[in-house]
């Protein structure tokens, strides 16, 4: 659950990073074309305009990077840039649709043109950031959390895998493989359960996982007293 609420907290971050970057790659790009007289701007027309649509078009963007699950991709390996161009672009859309029936005036050609590389840029970058900001607090020890996963079973397995697809403040320290337990994944042994107090002292974890489905009630009781003795 607590790691759970981590990845929930962490694609809200996403979210949020991901649509004040189209934010300000909307409004820089209002600045190049109008600005700078590439485009001119319909006479009268007060920079305040651009507000609305702005916030409009972002709030498409976070809903798209739902759709597309760019808020959940893992972005340690890799930036999505992909689906960032493709939620660019249908935000941009959404964009001339409110031109269209709220301005009752689209947007000129040169904006659209100059915000969609524009803003796949930006957002991508402002991934860029984020990911750097992330691994500079995860790799401070004291906003780690040392995991320990009891069992070596498929249940097991994927759990290892997710801590590995979405990294965050859990790293994962090993394994213990119970008494009818088999390691057919090939997971990171560092013993059995009846080394659980020697491996939390020595390893310095924070949390036991206890991922062994099929485990009588005895058992878990049992590694939870054990869990709070160490």
């Amino acid at each position: 659950m607590v790691y759970r609420r981590y990845v929930q907290r962490d694609s809200d971050l996403r979210t949020a990073v991901g649509s004040a970057a189209l934010v300000g790659a909307s409004l820089l790009a209002v600045w190049f074309t109008n600005g700078t007289g590439v485009a001119a701007a319909p006479s009268g027309t007060p920079w305040s305009s651009y507000l609305a649509p702005t916030l409009f078009v972002a709030a498409v963007f976070a809903v798209l990077m739902r759709l597309l699950s760019i808020h959940r991709l893992p972005i340690a390996k890799g930036i999505p840039w992909f689906r960032i161009f493709l939620a660019v672009s249908f935000a941009e859309i959404s964009l001339i649709l409110f031109g269209i029936f709220y301005r009752e005036q689209p947007y000129s050609t040169a904006l659209l043109l100059v915000l969609l590389p524009l803003g796949v840029l930006s957002v991508g970058l402002a991934f860029v950031a984020y990911r750097a900001a992330h691994e500079q607090i995860v790799d401070r020890s004291a906003a780690t959390l040392r995991v320990l996963i009891v069992g070596t079973g498929s249940a097991a397995g994927r759990i290892s895998d997710t801590l590995a697809a979405m990294p965050g403040y859990y790293r994962l320290v090993g394994h213990l493989n119970t008494a009818s337990g088999r390691n057919e994944a090939g997971l990171p042994l560092l013993g059995d359960d009846s080394a659980l107090e020697a491996v939390v002292r020595d390893r310095n974890v924070d949390e036991v996982i206890i991922a062994v489905p099929t485990a009588p009630g005895r058992f878990v009781r049992d590694i939870v007293r054990r869990c709070r003795r160490a």
